[in-house]
This record gives structure tokens, sequence and C-alpha cells, in this order.
């Protein structure tokens, strides 16, 4: 009863989401809103103000529906007893409230600023050369984002430090074995929502992992062992940029589709009646709605491949075990081959995350696949230990010819579109 009331929460989520931007595509279309503001709202010797106005129902929409499902999970968690906290915190008022808004839309505020800046910029560029301009755009977007990310998650995230001890000290030794470089070690307050770990950060300098707070105070220090290893796979294997690089792909060649699409859309609503001059929001839809469905499968796909790479990892990490990690009088070494109780240990924290997040094993999901499949997979590496590198490789191969693939495309599709 509580994964099936946990589900449909989740799918409301998601729902209000696509419902928000619709209405807010429909705002653009109908009542032309980016030209309302500049023309009526707005004085245009005020840079940034515009574009921050233009966003803001879109922004609202999502903080406002994020707020009420937040207190509705919160309700049916007290209600099942998963997690123990006083009932206060369904209340709308409590402080766990705004940090988990924050937490879910806290990094998109700093981007949507920092997507302000660009349109800025774009915008003085544009009498120079308007498709320059645009190009111009998406590498500073792209940019901001592989440069900027960690630090907006840093300073947008309600996080702590991880605290000084035995089980800090195992963590780093282990990513300093797999010589993997971190800024930080954060606990991440997700007011009882998720029970889950993440990394951030191309390099070193803006690498941090971090854990939630549900997750270190529910698990065993064996498991976060092996869930910590699993972020640490992430990074080793380096699929922060890999996603990157191919999501900046799809982009430029959804963009030169977009920008292909947006005149002729523009003068089909003309000719209903409708003028508009929102050019720029229209091709930055079209872009949204060609890239979506692209990165639904692709990257879906490509993220399913860098879990099962990452889970090898944490099983690796838990294979080694708290005690040698421990011990200074112990060389690590980066290849380690997952021993069946390393697998047992990260298959056991697997489904806890589970459990605590009200996620069915069998349920399937478009960026980690089955869990129940994962699980079995793991499994099958106590047969054959030594297969693991073997997954290793196939998948890197894969992945160079994707990005070799999408590559070509986007340069076809920007010569077809600039020339």
């Amino acid at each position: 009863d509580f994964v099936r009331a946990w589900r449909e929460l989740r799918w409301g989520r998601r729902v209000l989401f696509w419902s928000a931007l619709i209405l807010y595509g429909c705002l653009i279309l109908i009542i032309d809103w980016p030209s309302a503001v500049r023309s009526q709202l707005v004085p245009a010797n005020l840079p940034l103000v515009d574009e921050l106005l233009i966003w803001l129902p879109m922004m609202a929409a999502l903080i406002g529906s994020s707020w009420v499902l937040h207190l509705a999970e919160q309700a049916a968690e007290w209600k099942w007893h998963r997690l123990k906290f006083p009932l206060t915190d369904c209340l709308p008022w409590n402080p766990s409230t705004p940090a988990a808004v924050r937490s879910e839309h806290g990094p998109w505020v700093l981007i949507t600023l920092l997507l302000g800046i660009v349109q800025e910029i774009v915008g003085w560029l544009e009498p120079i050369s308007e498709p320059g301009a645009a190009l111009a755009g998406l590498v500073m977007v792209g940019v901001f984002s592989l440069i900027g990310l960690p630090w907006i998650l840093r300073f947008s995230l309600p996080l702590e430090r991880f605290a000084d001890g035995r089980l800090r000290l195992v963590l780093e030794r282990w990513a300093t074995s797999q010589k993997v470089g971190l800024q930080e070690i954060f606990v991440w307050n997700t007011a009882h929502d998720v029970a889950n770990a993440a990394v951030t950060g191309a390099w070193s300098g803006s690498r941090y992992i971090l854990l939630s707070r549900s997750l270190v105070d529910n698990t065993s220090p064996a498991e976060l062992l092996g869930i910590f290893g699993h972020e640490v796979g992430h990074a080793k294997h380096g699929h922060l940029p890999r996603l990157f690089r191919a999501t900046l792909l799809l982009v430029v060649i959804s963009w030169c589709a977009g920008l292909k699409l947006a005149q002729p859309l523009i003068r089909s609503l003309a000719r209903l009646g409708i003028e508009t001059n929102a050019e720029i929001e229209i091709q930055l839809l079209l872009t949204l709605l060609i890239s979506a469905p692209a990165i639904l499968i692709l990257l879906g796909w490509m993220s399913r491949l860098f879990e099962l790479q990452a889970d090898r990892e944490g099983c690796r990490s838990a294979s080694v075990g708290l005690d040698r990690l421990a011990s200074d009088q112990e060389m690590i070494p980066r290849e380690v081959i997952p021993t069946p109780t390393g697998i047992q240990i990260f298959g056991s924290g697997l489904e806890r995350v589970a459990i605590y997040n009200g996620i069915d094993p069998d349920r399937w999901t478009w960026r980690g696949g089955r869990l129940r499949d994962r699980i079995r997979q793991l499994q099958s590496l106590e047969l054959d230990p030594s297969q693991s590198a073997t997954l290793d490789a196939q998948a890197l191969r894969q992945f160079r010819w994707v990005e070799i693939s999408l590559a070509l495309v986007a340069i076809i599709a920007l010569a077809t579109t600039l020339l």
C-alpha cells in the first residue's frame, strides 16, 4: 500500500511538472508573455530583470507544486511509519518543507539566473551575427554547466560536511586508492525525502560526493562504503563528462532543428491571427521538445550502463572492507576483484535504499532499469568475478561509438544550419 501511494505521489509530481511546462508554453504563444514583460513591465535599461520575470511563472508553479507534494509525501511517510519523525513535520510551516523544496529547485533557480546572463550576452552579440550569437549562447551554457554546476549545487543545496572519524577516513582512503580526487564529502539534508547518494564535478577540484542524511542514518557502515564506492565508480570511469558531452551534442542537434522549425511555426501562427515576437523563446521550447525524447532514450540507455558499471565498483569497495581501508599498513590496489561477501553487502545496501525511497524492485526506471535485474547481474559475478573487467571494456566501446556518432550528426547539423 505504501509503495503504491508513494508511486502515485511521484506520478503527481511528473504530471504537475509537464502541466506547468505546457501552460508556460501557452503563456508564451497565446498572450506573448515575453513581449508583454519587455514592453509593459520592465524598462529596457534593466538587464536580467526581464529574463527573470519571463521565467517567473514557470518557477512559481514548480516551487508551489513541490511544496504541496512534499507535505503529502511527509503525511504518507508518517502514516506508514517508514521513517521516524514528528507529525509536526507534515505541517506547512515546518522547517523540513523549505529544505526539501530548496533541494529540488534551488539549483534550478541559480541555473535560470545563469541562463538570463547568457541571454543578455546573446542579445548584445545578435547585431553582429544572429546565428553566431545563438551558437555562442549554447557554448556558454555548456561551459557554465561543466564548470559551474558543482558550485551551484554546493551553495544551493542544504549541505553539511561529513563528520570526521574512522568512517570518513575509510571513505577518503577508498577514493584515493581509485585515484579519484575529492574536494569534499557532504551530508545532504533531504528532509526525509530521499535516501540516496550523488557525485558531481568533472575533475577533483570541483568534485563533491553527497550522501543524504537518511542514507547515513539508516545503512550500516559496510553498506555505506559500498554505496560510496558506487559514486566513486561514476567518477573513476568518467561518467559525468561522457553524459555532458552526449547531452551537449544532443542539444546542438536539437537547437539546429529548432532553428529550422521556429520561423515556419511563427508564420503558421501569423496565418492563424497570432502575432508574436518571442522567436528566441519559441526556438528554446522547440529545442526542449525535440531533445526531450532523445535524452529519455539515448541518455537513459547510457545512464543504465553507467549504473551497472558503478554497481561493480560498489561491490569492489565493499569487498575490500572497512578494516583493510582503516589500516595504514596495507596498500589498496586500484583494480579489485569483487568477492561474494562484497557483492552481498552492496546488494543489501541497494535494497535498503529502494525500501526507504518506496521503490518497487520490479519497477523499471529510465535511468536505472530494474533494481532486481541489477542485483541479479551482480549475483552472476559471484560465479566468475573476473568478468567484471570484460563488462567494463565492453561498456567503454559502446560509449565511444555513441559519442563518435553524435559528433558526426552535430557537425552535419551545424554545417547545414550556419552555412
